[in-house]
């Protein structure tokens, strides 16, 4: 009775704020049970809470953070806690500022087919960042092996044409 009251109050305040809520109280392991309500629904996204628990100089997602990370067949955001601008966030009055990272891999490619959905209901300004060893670039594209000191606008340019083809594949037009 006190989580039902609990989720009505919280469902309230995202109905205020015009976010359509569906609600269920389940018993079971958090985790199997958050991934099987998402998959019933067909949901595109699941949202969960970490601890973030610190051990030494690495920091670990929660338990059930984790293990829904691991186990959902949709696109898992993980939020620390804390205060975050996302909480105050207002579409009507700007866009949602959103920083992904990308390295052409199927769960990168999720990702991208997620912020396509995205963008046709909610504005958004996207960045986006991709990493990449150099040894292992030069060596794909058959350039001569990098100056460790220097950036090759060669590979870069290279890397850069390929990732907008990737990108106009996925979300259907440039992000530069």
């Amino acid at each position: 009775a006190a989580a039902e009251r609990r989720l009505a109050q919280e469902a309230a305040a995202l109905e205020a704020a015009e976010v359509r809520v569906a609600r269920a109280v389940q018993v079971g392991h958090a985790e199997d049970r958050i991934i099987a309500r998402a998959g019933e629904l067909g949901a595109s996204l699941i949202i969960v809470g970490a601890h973030a628990r610190a051990a030494g100089h690495r920091s670990f997602l929660g338990s059930v953070a984790e293990r829904v990370v691991h186990g959902a067949s949709c696109p898992v955001l993980v939020i620390p806690p804390g205060e975050h601008t996302l909480a105050t966030w207002r579409p009507r009055e700007r866009p949602l500022r959103i920083t992904g990272a990308i390295d052409q891999s199927q769960a990168s490619d999720s990702c991208l087919d997620l912020l396509r959905r995205l963008e046709a209901r909610i504005p958004y300004d996207l960045h986006l960042v991709h990493l990449y060893w150099p040894p292992r670039e030069h060596q794909r594209l058959g350039l001569d092996p990098p100056d460790p000191y220097e950036a090759d606008r060669e590979a870069v340019g290279a890397i850069s044409r390929e990732l907008q083809a990737h990108l106009r594949a996925h979300l259907g037009h440039d992000r530069a």
